[in-house]
């Protein structure tokens, strides 16, 4: 019976089952699916910009058939980073970088309401320092006040700059603007430098003192009076200094030379300057009259132009030489080397008075010395003469001096009238650091009289007037990768960026590639910033 029951259920459910109606809806909704263009973000490369900066971004959204779309109904969008931060709900990006980052995600995300499904793309966001890149530090004197500016640009990192595609930022007064204060009176020159384990600061060099500055923040760090041992000796003033990788001198205006030798590389300004004027190895008397010869560091020396006894010194940077010797900081005079006809010796000029001494080309594998170029004058004529300074080896106290050539004479060593006729006693002269490089050939040392710019193209042995302004040239500096570049101050104010590469065949019209439209006040030195790790006196 129990079976019979089970087949009697089992028909039933049978004939339910063949008389239901399927009553389900299954008419299907398509969910709309968007695709958002990577290359509006940047392509995945990591957007790179400064602290004060403003980022706008405009996402490309595209229909699952490619179509673009721009305005989307029931949707929300949110911008966020490291998807916690949001900084927007709107659908194109404006937003201030205040904060500084290091690859962080910024995340665009479409919120599609109705089927709550979530549509993203990403891109990593660096903000450095507000001042931070390259470009160029202009020291000048602007409405009674020392008066340091910023000129930057991202292009700038580059070996060429493409103006017309560039956003170049000026920043007048800049270091008034972050520290509330002024800089000392009657500024003489810049001088950037480098330390292991952080970024480049710049010096700002006045008699009455030391003034270094970050030069991302351009926030003052440290100045002279905290630099020297018992503090800023009474009534010195200073001239100049030089920063190498473990000793740094001092000048004052009386030609005195000061050192310290720092006992880390990993602070900008280690240990102090010791106040007492040093001496020539060998000599009782501290030196007088005597200059530095600044420039990139090349080699572990410092040159110094001796004037009271016409002679070339050179500072050590080296701890322990090759004969085991401790050296660093010790200053010594410069061996005599037989040179060609005419060539004035660097031992001893007495007689002449050195008016110019620039670097160019780094020789030797390792960097152990430069060539360079000395202009002396005697009787109003002008010495033009070029040779390579080096140590024997990396680790070698002793300079040799060779390739010794004088443009300015015959091969019989009988005076040739090179320069003569534009040089006057307020002519500013510039020697481009690094022209005779495969991709910029050429060897080129500016000299400005007045208003007006004279090229010597020592290759050639010629010179010709190059350009003309409406003020005298004040200020020079080509520390650029393969000096591609030259900016330029006047006295009036103005600063120029002027194209090197292959220069002296450049058209006029092509000579001057920028202008600034800022008045940055009687320019007194102009200095690269940071242009490829170029603007710097020391790696």
């Amino acid at each position: 019976m129990k079976h019979k029951l089970i087949l009697l259920y089992l028909c039933v459910a049978a004939v339910l089952a063949g008389c239901y109606e399927d009553k389900g809806n299954y008419s299907y909704t398509d969910i709309p699916k968007y695709v958002i263009d990577e290359s509006s973000f940047g392509s995945g490369s990591t957007l790179s910009l400064a602290q004060g900066d403003t980022l706008t971004l405009s996402p490309v959204i595209l229909s699952e058939q490619g179509d673009t779309l721009r305005d989307i109904a029931n949707v929300e969008y949110s911008w966020s980073i490291d998807y916690a931060q949001v900084v927007s709900r709107e659908r194109d990006l404006t937003y201030v970088c205040d904060s500084l980052m290091s690859n962080a995600l910024l995340v665009f995300d479409i919120h599609d309401l109705v089927n709550d499904l979530h549509y993203a793309q990403t891109v990593y966001v660096s903000v450095r320092e507000k001042y931070s890149g390259a470009g160029f530090y202009v020291l000048g004197e602007k409405d009674g006040h020392t008066c340091l500016s910023a000129i930057l640009s991202s292009s700038f990192l580059g070996d060429k700059v493409d103006i017309a595609n560039s956003t170049i930022r000026t920043v007048v007064g800049v270091y008034h603007a972050e520290n509330d204060e002024y800089l000392p009176d009657d500024p003489i020159r810049l001088h950037e430098h480098n330390w292991y384990g952080g970024g480049p600061q710049v010096m700002v060099i006045t008699p009455t003192e030391l003034v270094d500055v970050e030069s991302s923040t351009f926030v003052k760090d440290m100045t002279g009076s905290e630099m020297i041992d018992g503090g800023w000796p009474a009534g010195m003033r200073a001239a100049n200094v030089m920063y190498m990788g473990w000793t740094d001198v001092l000048e004052d205006e009386e030609g005195q030379i000061y050192t310290r030798i720092k006992s880390t590389k990993e602070l900008p300004n280690s240990e102090y300057f010791y106040p007492v004027p040093c001496k020539c190895e060998g000599e009782d008397e501290p030196l007088t009259d005597t200059h530095i010869i600044v420039s990139k560091l090349g080699g572990n020396f410092c040159l110094l132009h001796d004037d009271k006894h016409k002679r070339l010194l050179h500072v050590s940077d080296i701890k322990s030489d090759s004969k085991g010797e401790y050296t660093l900081g010790r200053i010594s005079a410069l061996r005599h080397f037989e040179g060609p006809a005419g060539f004035v010796p660097l031992d001893n000029y007495e007689g002449y008075n050195l008016v110019h001494c620039g670097y160019h080309d780094q020789y030797q594998y390792g960097g152990t010395g430069y060539s360079y170029v000395f202009i002396f004058e005697k009787d109003g004529q002008y010495t033009v003469q070029t040779c390579r300074i080096w140590q024997d080896n990396y680790n070698s106290s002793t300079l040799m001096v060779d390739n010794m050539a004088v443009l300015s004479a015959s091969e019989d060593g009988s005076h040739v009238n090179l320069i003569d006729d534009i040089m006057r006693a307020d002519s500013y002269v510039y020697t481009l650091p690094y022209t005779t490089q495969a991709s910029n050939p050429g060897a080129y040392t500016f000299i400005a009289s007045g208003n007006d710019l004279y090229m010597l193209d020592r290759t050639a042995k010629s010179v010709k007037k190059y350009l003309s302004f409406d003020a005298p040239v004040t200020a020079m500096c080509g520390e650029w990768f393969n000096s591609n570049y030259m900016g330029l101050g006047l006295e009036n104010g103005k600063f120029y960026l002027l194209p090197m590469q292959n220069a002296k065949n450049l058209d006029d019209s092509a000579k001057i590639l920028w202008e600034s439209p800022d008045d940055f006040g009687r320019i007194v030195s102009v200095r690269t910033k940071e242009a490829n790790g170029w603007g710097v006196d020391q790696f």
